[in-house]
């Protein structure tokens, strides 16, 4: 009976055409951010040569003075040897350029590794406050992941300079599950679940439905949707997997990612941006947690969806329920630091839809705590699933199939 539910499903999502529209849009999507976005963005590493030989030539000239004035001890005023300070930049500087001229990325990422040039640097500023804004905690997490994240690329001797710019494929699905992919992912999920229990019983002339009970039909319903959705995301992301890679490599199986865990014992470690709290975890691992957790949500989405229904019975208005619980929670969201009802964050769902900044660990950073994890969160939504499958349970008994038929209709 189950492979009946699905198929009667099935034809409703891909006979639909805004669903088929929403599959267009996402092949095309995918083919212009690779083709035309991605090549116009910027990354930190990113050097401008002009303002790179500038700086060449100033530390070679102060050196070069220091060295005619004979001024090449040590000042008594900073203890600093100026003209050996001078002179080691300009080497570091030629050491980079060198680097640049032949396309040798793991010398460019080696030297940056140990030592940012000052125009660097200002990207590294740059970046770091357009993201942070003027909070010092964001400001203290974003530089210490970037920073890390770069020395973690320097660990490898065979990449590209698309690894150092963070292109590649395995960087990009980070970088998208680490931001605002599962929105888009629970955004979609939501646009093509809200209507398949509504849109049926529109039509008079459609059968009652196959001869089971309506509990068990919205059920195999919402697992098949489900299927279905799951599907279309692991075919989505595959390609752009394979899209990706073709122009700017799959990037290093072993590439580890900053993976913040707070600790809480006493003593300097106990400041959240010590850097005692900031480990590693492989780039494929944090991907995985990242997509156990966003099906997860999925299915309490389409749940969700499927209790809506049964209480209001508009299509519209159940998409546009589902679009607000999942825009509100990520939007107007707190940092998970606070307590709801006298109970820690870490107890409540929504706390967890920002996949991102629970699996890499950046929700307990702002939180102080080191309960914003995977594991956590898988028992969260699945308590919470637990949930919404007894509030399911009771409503299919108060709007029986009878009732819902003459409801819609």
């Amino acid at each position: 009976m189950f492979r009946v539910v699905f198929n009667e499903t099935r034809k409703k999502i891909v006979r639909n055409k805004k669903n088929r529209l929403l599959v267009v849009l996402t092949i095309l999507a995918i083919f212009i951010y690779t083709l035309i976005i991605m090549p116009g963005q910027t990354h930190p590493t990113e050097v401008d040569r002009s303002t790179f030989n500038l700086q060449m030539s100033t530390e070679m000239n102060m050196a070069e003075e220091r060295l005619i004035d004979g001024t090449i001890g040590v000042n008594r005023m900073s203890g600093v040897d100026t003209y050996l300070y001078s002179k080691q930049r300009y080497e570091t500087y030629d050491t980079y350029l060198q680097a640049i001229e032949d396309g040798n990325a793991k010398l460019f990422i080696d030297n940056i590794a140990n030592v940012w040039p000052n125009h660097l640097r200002e990207n590294l500023d740059d970046y770091v406050y357009d993201r942070a804004g003027l909070d010092f905690n964001a400001i203290v997490y974003e530089r210490s992941t970037l920073t890390r994240n770069i020395s973690l690329i320097a660990l490898h001797d065979n990449i590209s300079m698309h690894t150092v710019q963070e292109k590649t494929s395995i960087q990009q699905l980070y970088s998208f599950f680490k931001g605002y992919g599962p929105l888009i992912i629970f955004l979609a999920t939501i646009f093509i679940a809200s209507e398949i229990l509504v849109v049926d019983r529109k039509h008079k002339t459609l059968k009652a439905g196959p001869p089971i009970s309506w509990w068990n039909y919205i059920l195999y319903q919402s697992i098949s949707t489900y299927i279905i959705i799951a599907i279309f995301a692991a075919i989505a992301m595959t390609l752009f997997f394979f899209v990706n890679g073709i122009l700017y490599g799959t990037g290093p199986a072993d590439l580890l990612v900053n993976h913040y865990i707070y600790n809480s014992e006493g003593g300097l470690s106990s400041f959240r941006g010590d850097p005692s709290h900031f480990e590693t975890q492989y780039a494929w691992m944090f991907v995985l947690k990242a997509v156990g957790l966003v099906l997860l949500i999925m299915f309490l989405l389409i749940r969700l969806n499927a209790l809506f229904s049964l209480i209001f019975r508009n299509e519209i208005l159940v998409m546009v329920l589902g679009f607000a619980i999942v825009l509100v929670t990520i939007i107007y969201g707190t940092d998970g630091s606070g307590e709801i009802l006298g109970f820690p964050g870490y107890f409540f769902p929504q706390n967890y839809f920002e996949v991102g900044s629970v699996v890499s660990g950046e929700r307990n950073y702002f939180a102080t705590t080191d309960m914003y994890n995977f594991v956590t969160g898988s028992i969260v939504i699945v308590c919470t699933i637990i949930v919404v499958e007894i509030l399911l349970y009771i409503a299919s008994i108060w709007m029986n199939r009878q009732k819902f038929e003459r409801e819609v209709r």
